[in-house]
């Protein structure tokens, strides 16, 4: 496989290709108040696609603060006994002290290197997790060796992570050597993840290769100054991608994602961001039964869906619209809807827009393509007695957001149900990505999210004429 291609295997070049359980948990922190970092945040992302693709099952943590590193930690320590392969990953700050290696949480308090155990996570934590599951191999990479924003309040003045054994069946790849500071970099990716984003896509590259060809092409661009270190107790092979694995020709990668929000949600795992099924608030009454008469909507959104709909032009309809979005227009006051129920509460009609939604969409979560066979299976079952149903674009999903949380926590309507906190739209930045909204944030994923991620459905049909 050539190291530029990006097509995602096929469901049974998968089964083939990648028999054993694969999971990976992927931190990136940027916006950091002391001293905030320009790449972690494309790092984990784009590390997260590839993972993804090579048939890892990714949780994706954005500017996590301690709590929410904590769960994931948790929850990845609990998947690693299905056995398999476990691979950490983490972008952001690191620092050493008093012999231990941490990672920064967002809005970390450290005044004194005492405070450190306490304010940020220890490796040791990662590594225990994976030495109790006995997984067969464990892989952590630590992309964490920029300068220490507390360097200044500590006495030590240790700088970069501490050497540290790796357990039996792990390999520790650093980004710079033990002691060391490593760049953060001015391209979309640190000089050492985008070296890395290119040799996991190697086939046939056994992981000793993959971590040896990454360390001379860092070694090579930034001359000398950052050389990669890892340190195993490997017992056996492990390829990212086996030799044996084929993929589809393509003729050429696609174009970089886009930058992302300047500043991230707390918490943009796509699944600790979903929020279990509540009742419709009682503070909040749901809009009355009624049916629909033939209406001329006020505002007419874009309906046909956009394959290369880039972040700029996201802003500008965020702005021209007044859509609320936490990041990029939070000023936004959001469309004066006119909801009403139809078709026994199964669908919700907004004459100000002339669109008709699924009042509860999808129970369950799913990839990109599966939304698409749930659309065409509403279309076939005539759900609410039509046969139009589709993804709604973004410009349609996002009307739906509203500047203040309901009770359940989301920034829509309370006509709505509550299950649905990330929904799948029609529209791609670029190949193999999609924009989707996240009401539980309050913003649509800047860049788009993997089309094998899952997230639930709301499917719309502009529905202005009577049943």
């Amino acid at each position: 496989m050539n190291k530029k291609n990006r097509d995602l295997f096929t469901a049974s070049e998968k089964s083939n290709h990648f028999s054993e359980e694969r999971v990976a948990l992927v931190i990136g922190n940027s916006t950091y108040q002391d001293a905030p970092l320009r790449n972690p945040l494309n790092d984990a992302t784009d590390i997260a696609a590839v993972l993804e693709n090579l048939n890892f099952e990714v949780d994706l943590q954005l500017d996590a603060d301690q709590p929410a590193m904590l769960e994931a930690i948790d929850g990845f320590g609990r998947k690693l006994y299905r056995g398999g392969v476990g691979l950490f990953y983490f972008a952001g700050h690191g620092m050493q002290a008093r012999g231990r290696n941490y990672i920064i949480p967002l809005n970390a308090q450290i005044q004194k290197e005492l405070q450190v155990k306490y304010a940020a996570i220890d490796v040791g934590m990662v590594l225990e997790e994976m030495a109790e599951a006995r997984n067969r191999v464990n892989i952590v990479i630590l992309d964490a060796c920029r300068n220490n924003p507390y360097e200044r309040r500590f006495r030590s003045g240790s700088k970069g992570l501490a050497p540290v054994d790796a357990s039996r069946g792990t390999i520790i790849a650093y980004a710079t050597a033990p002691g060391r500071v490593a760049a953060d970099g001015d391209d979309r990716n640190s000089p050492y993840t985008g070296e890395l984003l290119q040799q996991i896509q190697v086939a046939g590259l056994e992981i000793e290769r993959v971590f040896r060809s990454v360390s001379k092409a860092v070694a090579e661009k930034t001359k000398e100054q950052q050389e990669p270190w890892i340190q195993h107790s490997l017992r056996g092979d492990f390829y990212f991608i086996p030799p044996a694995a084929q993929t589809s020709p393509t003729e050429a990668p696609p174009p970089q994602v886009e930058q992302p929000p300047k500043k991230a949600a707390p918490r943009a795992s796509a699944k600790s961001a979903k929020k279990s099924p509540k009742s419709p608030p009682k503070a909040q009454q749901r809009p009355a039964k009624t049916k629909i008469a033939s209406v001329t909507p006020q505002i007419i959104l874009r309906s046909t869906p956009e394959s290369n709909l880039h972040i700029e032009a996201v802003k500008e309809m965020l702005k021209t619209n007044g859509f609320y979005d936490s990041y990029e227009n939070p000023d936004g006051k959001g469309i004066d809807h006119q909801y009403k129920l139809h078709s026994n509460g199964l669908v919700v009609f907004d004459a100000t827009t002339g669109l008709m939604w699924q009042q509860a969409g999808s129970s369950k979560d799913m990839n990109f393509a599966n939304s698409q066979t749930y659309i065409a299976q509403l279309n076939k079952n005539k759900f609410a007695s039509y046969t139009d149903w589709r993804l709604p674009t973004l410009e349609e999903a996002m009307s739906l957001m509203t500047p203040l949380e309901n009770e359940d926590g989301l920034h829509i309507d309370p006509a709505f149900d509550a299950q649905q906190a990330w929904i799948w739209t029609s529209d791609q930045p670029r190949t193999s990505r999609v924009w989707c909204v996240g009401f539980t944030l309050g913003y649509c994923n800047y860049g788009g999210f993997g089309i094998g991620f899952s997230f639930d459905v709301r499917a719309v049909r502009f529905g202005q004429s009577s049943q």
